[in-house]
């Protein structure tokens, strides 16, 4: 429909699913950036935050104030940001002497139902009774993850530790206020802005695959 539309450049956000069409319009040779996420078998430029070392800093600061036996709460897609930071935990611990154990790592359905994912999260923290610490891989996991934890009457901090990656406003003032990793997404827009521009100015070289990653910013309150 775009190309109909003689659209000159794509930035997209890549969903499970889409890889075959971004692949055709790079094989027809359409400017393109990809943003948040990439494929790593399409050979296009791609801007996002540096999955891995952002949970790498959230997982320090946890182990840092004590937390020894830490959750990881993540979603059950195969996108490679997904992996980094799935990634980031497990040798963050590791690299800390820390056993991961599987049993700490609860993985939900992208598409689930919000009731029965705050259920399995509470389930999570029940069967796990001594935990820590949990970080949750994505903002809207972190919100479930309140309601989970409201629901067994659980006090942040003084009864576990919370780290979002990705904030929300809702982490600002939900009391005492959550820790997470920001994503920059201004700059993550504007850097992918300047890649499709210039792929778009016929004056500058082709790129070939170009994969920049920013770092994010850790913004601690009171949850650690």
């Amino acid at each position: 429909m775009l190309s109909r539309q003689q659209v000159d450049g794509y930035l997209i956000t890549p969903a499970a699913g889409m890889e075959q069409d971004i692949q055709q319009l790079v094989a027809h040779k359409r400017p393109l950036v990809l943003m948040d996420s990439y494929f790593p078998d399409v050979q296009a430029p791609h801007v996002l935050i540096d999955n891995f070392a952002g949970v790498k800093q959230g997982i320090e600061h946890l182990i840092d104030r004590g937390a020894k036996k830490i959750g990881f709460v993540t979603v059950d897609m195969e996108l490679v940001q997904m992996q980094e930071r799935m990634k980031g935990y497990r040798e963050t611990l590791r690299s800390h002497d820390i056993t991961v154990k599987n049993k700490l790592v609860l993985a939900l359905p992208y598409d689930g139902d919000k009731d029965e994912s705050v259920r399995k999260i509470k389930q999570f923290i029940q069967v796990n009774k001594d935990l820590d610490a949990i970080f949750f891989a994505t903002n809207y996991l972190g919100i479930l993850g309140l309601e989970a934890l409201a629901g067994l009457q659980m006090k942040i901090p003084d009864d576990i530790a919370v780290v979002c990656f990705d904030d929300h406003d809702i982490f600002r003032l939900y009391p005492p206020g959550i820790t997470v990793v920001q994503q920059p997404i201004e700059e993550i827009a504007k850097t992918a802005m300047q890649l499709l521009m210039n792929q778009l100015d016929k004056s500058q070289r082709a790129l070939r695959k170009t994969r920049l990653e920013l770092p994010g910013k850790f913004v601690k309150r009171g949850s650690t």
